[in-house]
């Protein structure tokens, strides 16, 4: 797996693999007895259409800002700075050094044991205690939490029959197994929660998926 998201053959594949929540088939088994309906037009793959003929890295890149940057990133860093009233700069996002990027070829962006040689090289002059460090990133402590003071709202919620005609609890319950046993992500079940949330305000009793929303 860690060989198909880093190598060299990234694109519309890589890029769905690394993104979704759940594959098809835990889609299927979540779903129950619905298994057989068919996928819903994936938004990756809708996001690609418009890009036309490129080579598979730059085809990535291309997906992760149109949906994972804008969606997340951006968001994120919108909400968190105006929260502490500072002012963020993204120079990087100028249009035109994006278009320029995303003309070279996507071979020349990868260079085996250095990360993002290309900027590096461009900064020079900054120190290695910058440009030698390890990526961090940023993340909410939701695994601790869901682990700790969230767990017993967590095994209430998947427990609700508010899944009834829309996902097989017990599917759901595994979620939840897999997550405590480590083979899971904490997004997946926060991912369930938030569905059976909205599910709580936005239907009324009984309504299935089958059904629709409420008009």
């Amino acid at each position: 797996l860690e060989a198909l998201l880093r190598g060299e053959t990234a694109g519309v594949p890589t890029v769905r693999l690394h993104r979704q929540l759940f594959t098809p088939t835990q889609r299927r088994h979540l779903r129950g007895q619905e298994g057989s309906r068919p996928e819903a037009i994936n938004w990756i793959d809708d996001l690609a259409t418009g890009w036309g003929e490129t080579d598979p890295i730059n085809l990535a890149s291309a997906i992760e800002m149109s949906g994972y940057l804008p969606n997340t990133l951006l968001r994120d860093t919108d909400t968190m700075s105006m929260a502490h009233g500072l002012e963020v700069r993204v120079p990087f996002l100028d249009h035109r050094l994006i278009e320029r990027l995303l003309e070279l070829p996507g071979r020349v962006k990868l260079r085996t044991g250095s990360a993002k040689w290309l900027l590096v090289a461009a900064a020079g002059d900054l120190p290695e205690i910058v440009t030698q460090r390890r990526k961090q990133g940023f993340e909410l402590p939701f695994d601790r939490w869901l682990r700790g003071a969230l767990r017993e709202e967590m095994v209430e919620t998947l427990a609700s029959k508010t899944w009834e005609g829309w996902l097989d609890r017990r599917a759901v319950n595994q979620v939840w197994e897999g997550f405590l046993a480590q083979r899971l992500s904490w997004s997946r079940v926060w991912a369930l929660y938030v569905l059976r949330e909205w599910i709580e305000r936005h239907l009324s009793p009984g309504q299935s998926a089958i059904e629709g929303p409420v008009r």
